[in-house]
C-alpha cells in the first residue's frame, strides 16, 4: 500500500512539472538573467543622465570633438586676437572665474571683447547686476563683431581639453551669479535642482540655454527661471546623440546670431 501510495505520488510532481504553469517558473531565473545581462549591455553602451556625464562615451566625445574643431578654428581665432591688438592694444584674452564640476573653479578663456577696465566701469555705471545690455558701452568696436558671431567662445576650446568644460552641458556660471540668483523669491523651487545639476554636470560650450535663447534669457526673472530649468533638463536626459544633435544646433544658432548682443 505505502510502494503505490509512494508510484501516485511521484507521477503527481512529474505530470506537475512538465505542465506549462510549471516549466514557465523553472525559466524564469534564466529569462531574469537575460533581462538583466541585456539591460547591463545596454546601459553601458548607451548610459543616459548622470550616468553618461561621468562615462568614458562624455570623455572621449569631448576630447574628440575639440581636437576635430581646433584646427579649423585656429585661422579665425589667430585673425581676431590681432584685431583685438590693433583695436586697442590691450590684452587678447580674457580670463574669467566660473564654477565647474562639483564646485570646483576655473579660468574660461575668452577672446576679449569689452575695453580692459571693463569691470571697474561697471561698477560706476551702476548697472543691474548680472542683466546684460546690448548697448553696454564697454563693448569694443572688434567686441560687438565677435559677440555677435560667438568667436569669444572659441578659445574655450581649451578648457575642454583640460577637462574643466564639455562641449555640451549645463550653462558656465560664476559664483556670484549662484549666490545672487538664491535670493530670488520666485526662483527658490527650482533653485536647489539647479545648484545640484552644477555639481554633475561640466559647463558646456553648447547648452540648452545657448541654443533657446542666449543673452536674451538674462533680461528678467522669468529668463532666468527657463535658463534654469534648461540646465536641469539637459542633466537629467543627456545621452550620446542628443549630445552630437545640440552641438549641431549650437553652431546653427551662432550662424544665425540668433539672441547674440
Amino acid at each position: 500500500m505505502l510502494i503505490l501510495l509512494a508510484k501516485i505520488t511521484m507521477s503527481e510532481r512529474e505530470r506537475d512539472a512538465s505542465s506549462p504553469v510549471e516549466s514557465e517558473l523553472h525559466s524564469l531565473p534564466f529569462r531574469e538573467f537575460v533581462t538583466h545581462f541585456r539591460d547591463r549591455i545596454v546601459h553601458a553602451l548607451y548610459p543616459i543622465g548622470e550616468d553618461y556625464l561621468k562615462s568614458p562615451q562624455k570623455k572621449v566625445f569631448d576630447i574628440i570633438g575639440s581636437i576635430s574643431f581646433v584646427p579649423i578654428l585656429t585661422p579665425p581665432i589667430i585673425g581676431t586676437a590681432v584685431a583685438i591688438k590693433l583695436d586697442d592694444g590691450g590684452p587678447v584674452l580674457f580670463i574669467h572665474t566660473r564654477v565647474g564640476r562639483d564646485g570646483e573653479e576655473y579660468g574660461m578663456i575668452k577672446l576679449r571683447s569689452m575695453i580692459p577696465n571693463a569691470a571697474s566701469v561697471r561698477k560706476q555705471m551702476g548697472e543691474e547686476k548680472f542683466r546684460k545690455n546690448p548697448d553696454d558701452p564697454r563693448i569694443t568696436k572688434v567686441g560687438r563683431f565677435i559677440r555677435h558671431w560667438s568667436v569669444d567662445e572659441l578659445p574655450q576650446f581649451i578648457n575642454v581639453l583640460r577637462g574643466e568644460m564639455s562641449l555640451v552641458g549645463v550653462r558656465p556660471q560664476t559664483q556670484d551669479r549662484i549666490d545672487y540668483l538664491k535670493e530670488i523669491d520666485s526662483l527658490r523651487d527650482i533653485y536647489p535642482d539647479w545648484v545640484k545639476s552644477y555639481h554633475i554636470c561640466k559647463p558646456g560650450m553648447a547648452s540648452l540655454s545657448t541654443i533657446r535663447g542666449r543673452a536674451l534669457l538674462d533680461q528678467s526673472e522669468h529668463g532666468f527661471r527657463r535658463r534654469m530649468r534648461y540646465d536641469t533638463f539637459y542633466v537629467k536626459h543627456a545621452s550620446l546623440g542628443w549630445d552630437f544633435q545640440l552641438l549641431f544646433q549650437d553652431i546653427k544658432t551662432m550662424i544665425s546670431r540668433k539672441g547674440a548682443f
